[in-house]
């Protein structure tokens, strides 16, 4: 997941998925303006943004294409499963944890990746602390006995 990125607002609280609403709303929000083909319909127009930018659906633009290596996204699934217990949420995490190893690993620790969106993305050769103090706390805690890490025992 890119560091600084703005998501299509849901419709609705049933918030289904309209690929047309989403392109429409990148060809309105887009603040590109070199290459654009003239005359295009604002769907038209979000779909080349979306396409030439790399943008992926649900996203309406990405401010920072930087990974690097933040906990905020499996902190969420954490929570998610220590609140509801559903296994759907320790699949996420697993799914999550082997593309973070797939992408980032390197012969001696984990890298940021430079740009998400990229087909090959690049290692940036830097990992920040909170790697190994909170992101793998996460994944760690997602998968171990609820009882190791009460929560009504231990603020994580």
């Amino acid at each position: 997941m890119p560091e600084i990125f703005n998501m299509v607002p849901c419709q609705d609280e049933r918030c289904r998925w309209d690929e047309d609403r989403w392109l429409k709303f990148v060809g309105i929000k887009t603040r590109r303006i070199e290459g654009i083909p003239e005359g295009l319909s604002d769907v038209e127009k979000g779909r080349w943004v979306a396409s030439a930018d790399r943008i992926p659906p649900g996203f309406s633009a990405i401010k920072d294409r930087r990974y690097i290596l933040r906990p905020e996204a499996i902190e969420s699934i954490f929570i998610f499963y220590r609140m509801t217990g559903e296994k759907k949420y320790q699949d996420a995490a697993w799914r999550m944890f082997t593309a973070i190893e797939n992408y980032t690993r390197t012969d001696i620790a984990n890298s940021a990746i430079d740009d998400v969106t990229a087909e090959t993305p690049g290692k940036a050769d830097r990992m920040e602390s909170f790697w190994l103090a909170e992101t793998l706390k996460y994944f760690y805690a997602i998968f171990a006995d609820p009882e190791v890490l009460d929560l009504d025992t231990y603020v994580l």
